[in-house]
Protein backbone atom coordinates (compact mmCIF):
# COMPACT_ATOMS: atom_id res chain seq x y z
CA UNK A 1 0.00 0.00 0.00
CA UNK A 2 1.05 3.28 0.37
CA UNK A 3 1.38 6.64 2.46
CA UNK A 4 -0.75 9.51 1.15
CA UNK A 5 0.88 12.84 2.49
CA UNK A 6 -1.16 16.15 1.18
CA UNK A 7 0.31 19.64 1.95
CA UNK A 8 -2.99 22.38 2.31
CA UNK A 9 -2.96 26.30 2.91
CA UNK A 10 -6.81 25.83 4.67
CA UNK A 11 -7.58 29.75 5.66
CA UNK A 12 -8.74 29.20 8.37
CA UNK A 13 -10.16 26.99 10.55
CA UNK A 14 -12.34 28.57 13.12
CA UNK A 15 -15.63 27.68 11.91
CA UNK A 16 -16.89 24.25 12.99
CA UNK A 17 -18.36 23.19 9.50
CA UNK A 18 -14.89 24.52 7.83
CA UNK A 19 -13.21 22.46 10.36
CA UNK A 20 -15.56 19.36 9.59
CA UNK A 21 -15.54 19.71 5.99
CA UNK A 22 -11.80 19.95 5.99
CA UNK A 23 -11.42 16.63 8.13
CA UNK A 24 -14.02 14.80 5.87
CA UNK A 25 -11.59 15.77 2.68
CA UNK A 26 -8.55 14.44 4.33
CA UNK A 27 -10.74 11.26 4.63
CA UNK A 28 -12.23 10.94 1.40
CA UNK A 29 -8.49 11.21 -0.04
CA UNK A 30 -7.50 8.55 2.16
CA UNK A 31 -4.53 11.13 3.72
CA UNK A 32 -2.34 9.43 6.56
CA UNK A 33 -0.20 12.76 7.01
CA UNK A 34 -1.52 16.40 6.67
CA UNK A 35 0.75 19.47 6.58
CA UNK A 36 -1.28 22.40 7.35
CA UNK A 37 -0.58 25.71 6.82
CA UNK A 38 -2.78 29.12 7.84
CA UNK A 39 -5.26 27.19 10.73
CA UNK A 40 -5.59 30.45 12.25
CA UNK A 41 -6.03 28.39 15.46
CA UNK A 42 -4.47 29.71 18.49
CA UNK A 43 -2.93 27.50 20.97
CA UNK A 44 -5.42 26.55 22.69
CA UNK A 45 -7.81 25.59 20.18
CA UNK A 46 -5.69 23.35 17.98
CA UNK A 47 -6.80 20.29 19.67
CA UNK A 48 -10.46 21.50 18.03
CA UNK A 49 -9.27 20.12 14.65
CA UNK A 50 -9.57 16.31 15.42
CA UNK A 51 -11.75 13.54 15.81
CA UNK A 52 -12.23 9.99 15.47
CA UNK A 53 -10.10 9.29 12.47
CA UNK A 54 -7.68 12.16 12.66
CA UNK A 55 -5.33 13.53 15.16
CA UNK A 56 -3.05 16.54 15.67
CA UNK A 57 0.49 15.63 16.54
CA UNK A 58 2.24 18.75 16.45
CA UNK A 59 1.41 22.36 16.28
CA UNK A 60 2.64 26.09 16.28
CA UNK A 61 0.57 28.97 16.71
CA UNK A 62 0.33 33.02 16.26
CA UNK A 63 -0.75 34.82 19.30
CA UNK A 64 -3.54 36.15 17.25
CA UNK A 65 -6.00 34.51 14.80
CA UNK A 66 -3.31 34.88 12.24
CA UNK A 67 -0.44 32.14 10.88
CA UNK A 68 -0.68 28.81 11.97
CA UNK A 69 0.67 25.34 11.06
CA UNK A 70 0.07 22.16 12.16
CA UNK A 71 0.68 18.23 10.83
CA UNK A 72 -2.31 15.71 11.43
CA UNK A 73 -2.15 12.38 11.50
CA UNK A 74 -4.61 9.71 10.63
CA UNK A 75 -5.28 7.78 13.94
CA UNK A 76 -4.48 4.30 12.78
CA UNK A 77 -1.15 5.27 10.84
CA UNK A 78 1.77 3.88 12.34
CA UNK A 79 4.28 6.71 13.29
CA UNK A 80 5.95 6.59 16.87
CA UNK A 81 7.00 9.92 17.39
CA UNK A 82 10.39 10.58 18.48
CA UNK A 83 10.24 14.05 19.29
CA UNK A 84 8.18 17.86 17.81
CA UNK A 85 8.90 21.03 18.17
CA UNK A 86 8.57 24.83 16.24
CA UNK A 87 8.57 28.06 16.27
CA UNK A 88 6.50 30.83 18.75
CA UNK A 89 5.26 32.60 15.57
CA UNK A 90 3.19 29.93 13.84
CA UNK A 91 5.19 29.20 11.16
CA UNK A 92 6.99 26.65 11.57
CA UNK A 93 6.53 22.62 12.98
CA UNK A 94 7.94 19.14 12.68
CA UNK A 95 7.57 15.95 13.90
CA UNK A 96 10.61 13.43 14.18
CA UNK A 97 9.24 9.53 14.91
CA UNK A 98 9.70 6.18 13.05
CA UNK A 99 7.63 5.01 10.19
CA UNK A 100 8.03 0.94 9.79
CA UNK A 101 11.90 1.44 11.20
CA UNK A 102 12.57 4.13 9.34
CA UNK A 103 13.46 7.65 10.58
CA UNK A 104 11.19 10.90 8.94
CA UNK A 105 11.01 14.12 9.72
CA UNK A 106 7.56 15.86 8.43
CA UNK A 107 7.47 19.36 8.62
CA UNK A 108 4.98 22.11 8.18
CA UNK A 109 6.07 26.01 6.66
CA UNK A 110 4.09 28.96 6.36
CA UNK A 111 6.58 31.73 4.81
CA UNK A 112 5.74 35.69 5.48
CA UNK A 113 3.86 37.18 2.61
CA UNK A 114 5.86 39.97 2.29
CA UNK A 115 9.25 37.75 2.18
CA UNK A 116 11.64 37.35 4.44
CA UNK A 117 15.47 36.41 3.97
CA UNK A 118 15.97 35.64 7.71
CA UNK A 119 12.48 33.15 7.79
CA UNK A 120 14.78 31.27 4.80
CA UNK A 121 17.53 31.07 7.44
CA UNK A 122 15.73 29.49 9.94
CA UNK A 123 14.32 26.65 7.93
CA UNK A 124 17.70 26.06 6.86
CA UNK A 125 18.88 25.94 10.27
CA UNK A 126 16.26 23.29 11.25
CA UNK A 127 16.56 21.10 7.61
CA UNK A 128 20.43 20.63 8.53
CA UNK A 129 19.52 19.50 12.24
CA UNK A 130 17.31 16.82 10.71
CA UNK A 131 20.03 15.13 8.46
CA UNK A 132 19.46 11.90 10.09
CA UNK A 133 16.02 11.75 8.63
CA UNK A 134 14.11 11.33 5.98
CA UNK A 135 12.67 14.68 5.41
CA UNK A 136 9.42 15.64 3.89
CA UNK A 137 8.43 19.16 3.88
CA UNK A 138 5.42 20.60 2.57
CA UNK A 139 4.15 24.33 2.74
CA UNK A 140 3.14 27.88 1.59
CA UNK A 141 6.40 29.71 0.49
CA UNK A 142 4.39 32.51 -0.78
CA UNK A 143 6.88 32.43 -3.74
CA UNK A 144 7.97 30.33 -6.44
CA UNK A 145 11.12 28.54 -7.81
CA UNK A 146 10.88 29.66 -11.65
CA UNK A 147 8.54 32.61 -12.01
CA UNK A 148 8.62 31.82 -15.63
CA UNK A 149 6.82 28.54 -14.99
CA UNK A 150 5.44 28.72 -11.97
CA UNK A 151 3.39 32.35 -12.18
CA UNK A 152 0.45 32.98 -15.37
CA UNK A 153 2.57 36.37 -15.12
CA UNK A 154 5.96 37.26 -13.75
CA UNK A 155 7.21 39.42 -11.48
CA UNK A 156 10.40 41.20 -11.05
CA UNK A 157 9.02 41.39 -6.98
CA UNK A 158 9.60 37.50 -7.07
CA UNK A 159 13.70 37.76 -7.54
CA UNK A 160 14.98 38.40 -4.20
CA UNK A 161 12.84 35.75 -2.16
CA UNK A 162 12.76 33.87 -4.78
CA UNK A 163 16.89 33.76 -5.23
CA UNK A 164 16.62 32.97 -1.23
CA UNK A 165 14.20 30.04 -1.57
CA UNK A 166 16.36 28.52 -4.04
CA UNK A 167 18.86 29.01 -2.39
CA UNK A 168 17.66 27.05 0.30
CA UNK A 169 17.16 24.48 -1.71
CA UNK A 170 20.73 23.73 -3.08
CA UNK A 171 21.74 24.19 0.38
CA UNK A 172 19.07 21.43 1.95
CA UNK A 173 20.01 19.57 -1.05
CA UNK A 174 15.76 18.57 -1.09
CA UNK A 175 13.63 18.36 -4.02
CA UNK A 176 10.57 19.87 -5.59
CA UNK A 177 8.59 16.51 -5.89
CA UNK A 178 6.06 17.71 -7.99
CA UNK A 179 8.94 19.73 -11.13
CA UNK A 180 9.85 16.41 -10.88
CA UNK A 181 7.28 14.56 -12.35
CA UNK A 182 5.92 17.55 -14.36
CA UNK A 183 9.27 19.18 -16.08
CA UNK A 184 8.28 22.26 -17.85
CA UNK A 185 4.82 21.88 -17.33
CA UNK A 186 2.75 24.98 -16.41
CA UNK A 187 0.14 24.43 -13.13
CA UNK A 188 -0.58 26.93 -10.28
CA UNK A 189 -1.61 26.33 -6.45
CA UNK A 190 -3.00 29.59 -6.22
CA UNK A 191 -5.59 32.31 -7.34
CA UNK A 192 -5.15 35.94 -7.22
CA UNK A 193 -8.73 37.09 -7.52
CA UNK A 194 -7.52 41.38 -6.98
CA UNK A 195 -4.41 40.34 -9.70
CA UNK A 196 -6.46 37.57 -11.76
CA UNK A 197 -2.95 35.54 -11.78
CA UNK A 198 -1.97 32.44 -11.11
CA UNK A 199 1.41 30.94 -8.72
CA UNK A 200 2.21 27.94 -7.42
CA UNK A 201 3.33 28.53 -4.14
CA UNK A 202 2.71 25.95 -2.48
CA UNK A 203 5.50 23.07 -2.25
CA UNK A 204 5.94 19.79 -1.18
CA UNK A 205 10.05 18.92 -0.92
CA UNK A 206 11.60 15.94 -0.27
CA UNK A 207 14.93 14.11 0.60
CA UNK A 208 16.21 12.45 -2.64
CA UNK A 209 16.48 9.12 -1.41
CA UNK A 210 12.64 8.73 -1.13
CA UNK A 211 12.31 9.74 -5.07
CA UNK A 212 12.02 6.35 -6.20
CA UNK A 213 9.28 6.00 -3.76
CA UNK A 214 7.09 8.42 -5.00
CA UNK A 215 4.01 6.66 -7.19
CA UNK A 216 2.37 10.24 -7.61
CA UNK A 217 1.95 14.12 -7.04
CA UNK A 218 -1.00 16.14 -7.80
CA UNK A 219 -2.02 19.19 -7.57
CA UNK A 220 -5.40 18.73 -6.53
CA UNK A 221 -8.69 21.23 -7.43
CA UNK A 222 -8.61 24.10 -5.55
CA UNK A 223 -12.68 23.70 -3.04
CA UNK A 224 -12.44 24.29 0.61
CA UNK A 225 -9.40 27.45 0.62
CA UNK A 226 -8.39 29.61 -1.87
CA UNK A 227 -5.22 27.61 -2.48
CA UNK A 228 -4.93 23.98 -3.87
CA UNK A 229 -3.81 21.14 -2.15
CA UNK A 230 -0.38 19.48 -2.95
CA UNK A 231 -0.86 15.55 -2.76
CA UNK A 232 1.92 12.84 -3.03
CA UNK A 233 1.60 9.17 -2.26
CA UNK A 234 4.95 7.08 -1.28
CA UNK A 235 5.25 3.31 -1.86
CA UNK A 236 4.67 1.60 1.60
CA UNK A 237 3.69 -2.09 3.48
CA UNK A 238 0.46 -2.64 4.10
CA UNK A 239 -1.02 -0.32 6.64
CA UNK A 240 -3.97 -2.81 7.59
CA UNK A 241 -8.08 -2.22 8.19
CA UNK A 242 -10.27 -2.67 10.85
CA UNK A 243 -13.82 -3.31 10.94
CA UNK A 244 -16.38 -0.92 12.39
CA UNK A 245 -19.77 -2.90 14.00
CA UNK A 246 -22.83 -1.75 12.16
CA UNK A 247 -24.99 1.17 13.84
CA UNK A 248 -28.69 2.65 12.32
CA UNK A 249 -28.31 5.92 10.51
CA UNK A 250 -30.29 8.33 12.36
CA UNK A 251 -29.91 11.28 10.03
CA UNK A 252 -31.99 9.02 7.39
CA UNK A 253 -34.95 9.00 9.24
CA UNK A 254 -35.55 13.21 8.02
CA UNK A 255 -35.19 11.27 4.44
CA UNK A 256 -38.13 11.56 2.87
CA UNK A 257 -37.71 9.29 0.29
CA UNK A 258 -35.98 6.84 2.59
CA UNK A 259 -39.11 6.33 4.77
CA UNK A 260 -41.69 6.17 2.43
CA UNK A 261 -39.59 3.45 0.67
CA UNK A 262 -38.47 1.72 4.12
CA UNK A 263 -42.60 2.36 5.16
CA UNK A 264 -43.68 0.33 1.82
CA UNK A 265 -41.13 -2.64 1.65
CA UNK A 266 -41.97 -2.88 5.38
CA UNK A 267 -45.71 -3.26 5.08
CA UNK A 268 -45.17 -6.25 1.75
CA UNK A 269 -42.71 -8.00 3.82
CA UNK A 270 -44.62 -8.29 6.78
CA UNK A 271 -47.34 -9.36 4.51
CA UNK A 272 -45.90 -12.10 3.20
CA UNK A 273 -43.36 -13.53 6.16
CA UNK A 274 -45.79 -12.58 9.46
CA UNK A 275 -48.07 -16.39 8.94
CA UNK A 276 -45.05 -18.38 7.64
CA UNK A 277 -43.54 -18.45 11.36
CA UNK A 278 -45.26 -19.49 14.87
CA UNK A 279 -42.30 -17.89 16.73
CA UNK A 280 -42.95 -14.30 16.37
CA UNK A 281 -39.28 -13.75 18.04
CA UNK A 282 -38.25 -15.19 14.89
CA UNK A 283 -40.00 -12.80 13.02
CA UNK A 284 -38.66 -9.90 14.58
CA UNK A 285 -35.10 -11.11 13.84
CA UNK A 286 -35.89 -11.44 10.74
CA UNK A 287 -37.69 -8.23 10.71
CA UNK A 288 -34.59 -6.60 12.01
CA UNK A 289 -32.08 -7.82 9.34
CA UNK A 290 -34.34 -6.47 6.43
CA UNK A 291 -34.42 -3.05 7.77
CA UNK A 292 -30.66 -3.34 8.18
CA UNK A 293 -30.49 -4.51 4.45
CA UNK A 294 -32.46 -1.65 3.07
CA UNK A 295 -30.72 1.07 5.44
CA UNK A 296 -27.31 -0.30 4.17
CA UNK A 297 -28.78 -0.26 0.26
CA UNK A 298 -30.38 3.38 0.36
CA UNK A 299 -27.10 4.76 2.10
CA UNK A 300 -25.02 2.67 -0.21
CA UNK A 301 -26.84 4.09 -3.36
CA UNK A 302 -27.07 7.53 -1.97
CA UNK A 303 -23.08 7.58 -0.90
CA UNK A 304 -22.10 6.21 -4.19
CA UNK A 305 -24.24 9.04 -5.95
CA UNK A 306 -22.68 11.68 -4.00
CA UNK A 307 -19.27 10.52 -4.70
CA UNK A 308 -20.24 10.43 -8.65
CA UNK A 309 -21.25 13.69 -8.53
CA UNK A 310 -17.59 14.93 -6.38
CA UNK A 311 -15.75 13.13 -8.63
CA UNK A 312 -17.96 14.94 -11.86
CA UNK A 313 -17.85 18.28 -10.24
CA UNK A 314 -13.81 18.09 -9.36
CA UNK A 315 -12.89 16.75 -12.46
CA UNK A 316 -15.07 19.52 -14.64
CA UNK A 317 -13.21 22.31 -11.72
CA UNK A 318 -9.80 21.03 -12.58
CA UNK A 319 -10.15 21.04 -16.61
CA UNK A 320 -12.10 24.42 -16.66
CA UNK A 321 -9.11 26.11 -14.09
CA UNK A 322 -6.67 24.67 -16.75
CA UNK A 323 -8.25 26.58 -19.21
CA UNK A 324 -8.38 29.37 -16.81
CA UNK A 325 -4.98 29.33 -16.34
CA UNK A 326 -3.66 29.37 -20.18
CA UNK A 327 -6.35 32.39 -20.42
CA UNK A 328 -8.44 33.95 -18.41
CA UNK A 329 -12.01 34.62 -19.13
CA UNK A 330 -14.39 35.84 -17.08
CA UNK A 331 -17.17 33.40 -18.21
CA UNK A 332 -15.06 30.12 -17.47
CA UNK A 333 -14.45 32.03 -13.85
CA UNK A 334 -18.66 32.06 -13.13
CA UNK A 335 -18.75 29.03 -14.40
CA UNK A 336 -16.03 27.67 -11.92
CA UNK A 337 -17.58 29.19 -9.68
CA UNK A 338 -20.94 27.56 -9.95
CA UNK A 339 -19.40 24.18 -9.73
CA UNK A 340 -17.43 25.09 -6.35
CA UNK A 341 -21.10 25.76 -5.04
CA UNK A 342 -22.53 22.68 -5.84
CA UNK A 343 -18.84 20.97 -5.01
CA UNK A 344 -19.42 22.49 -1.46
CA UNK A 345 -23.29 21.81 -0.74
CA UNK A 346 -21.80 18.00 -1.00
CA UNK A 347 -19.13 18.77 1.21
CA UNK A 348 -21.61 20.74 3.43
CA UNK A 349 -24.22 17.61 3.58
CA UNK A 350 -21.43 15.60 4.64
CA UNK A 351 -20.63 17.94 7.14
CA UNK A 352 -23.65 18.15 8.87
CA UNK A 353 -23.79 14.10 9.28
CA UNK A 354 -20.69 14.43 10.83
CA UNK A 355 -21.70 16.83 13.37
CA UNK A 356 -25.13 15.16 13.84
CA UNK A 357 -23.20 11.24 14.58
CA UNK A 358 -20.67 13.55 17.33
CA UNK A 359 -23.63 14.79 18.70
CA UNK A 360 -24.99 11.53 18.76
CA UNK A 361 -21.60 9.20 20.00
CA UNK A 362 -21.32 11.91 22.97
CA UNK A 363 -25.36 11.27 24.12
CA UNK A 364 -25.00 7.52 23.60
CA UNK A 365 -21.55 6.77 25.34
CA UNK A 366 -22.24 9.87 28.05
CA UNK A 367 -19.54 9.68 30.99
CA UNK A 368 -19.27 6.15 29.94
CA UNK A 369 -15.35 4.72 29.83
CA UNK A 370 -15.22 3.80 25.97
CA UNK A 371 -12.99 4.75 23.30
CA UNK A 372 -14.40 7.98 23.21
CA UNK A 373 -11.96 9.35 25.12
CA UNK A 374 -9.28 8.39 23.06
CA UNK A 375 -10.63 10.95 20.66
CA UNK A 376 -10.66 13.96 23.52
Amino acid sequence: MAINILSWNVNGLNSPVKRTKCLDYLRCKNVHLALIQESHLKAADVHRFQNRYFKVICSSSAANKTKGVLIVSKRNFDFSIIRSGGDTEGRITYAVGSVYNTKYAFVSVYAPTEGDPLFFQELLRLVVSLEDCLVVLGGDFNTVLDPQLDRSHASKADSIISGCFNSFLRHTNICDVWRLQNDGVKDYTFFSARHKSYSRIDYLLMSPSLIPFISKVNILPLLLSDHSPVFTSLTAVSLGSRHNRWRFNTSLLQDCTFVDELRSSLKEFLQINKDSVSNPQVLWETTKCFIRGKCISFSSFNKKHRESRKIEFENQISLLEKELKGKFRESKAKEIKVLKSELKSIYLHRAEFIIHRTRHSYYFHGEHSSKLLNYI
